[in-house]
């Protein structure tokens, strides 16, 4: 791994949790015309009521307390495909550290948890 490039839960560095709603909503909101505040608090508030299922994990990957990117596993990820389950979701490098490799390295480590967790599919 780079020099001082950390992975951390999310669920371990709620610090971050702000910014991850907001990238995630800059990248992937599909209907921009709602609030955007009220869209992200709700995301956030999403994100922290899944830290108690087994099935969801949110890594971030940080250089000096800075957040580099992130990537998730979800139970589930869309109502036409509920019976799919694992999904590995949400792979997002900022565009100022883009190929650098770091999303190799946040996909080295989502598979590493998955193992660690005992998933056999994702």
């Amino acid at each position: 791994m780079k020099e001082s490039v950390k992975i951390y839960n999310l669920q371990d560095k709620l610090e971050y949790l702000e910014e991850v709603a907001i990238l995630e909503y800059e990248e992937w909101a599909n209907n921009k015309e709602e609030n955007k505040q009220i869209r992200i608090e709700r995301k956030k508030q999403k994100i922290c009521n899944m830290f108690s299922n087994k099935s969801f994990c949110k890594l971030i990957l940080v250089n000096s307390d800075n957040l580099i990117g992130f990537i998730s596993i979800f139970p589930n990820d869309c109502e036409e495909e509920k019976n799919l389950t694992l999904w590995y979701s949400t792979m997002y490098v900022k565009k100022e550290y883009r190929n650098q490799g770091y999303s190799r390295l946040l996909n080295e480590a989502i598979l590493d948890e998955a193992k660690k967790r005992n998933f056999k599919t994702i």
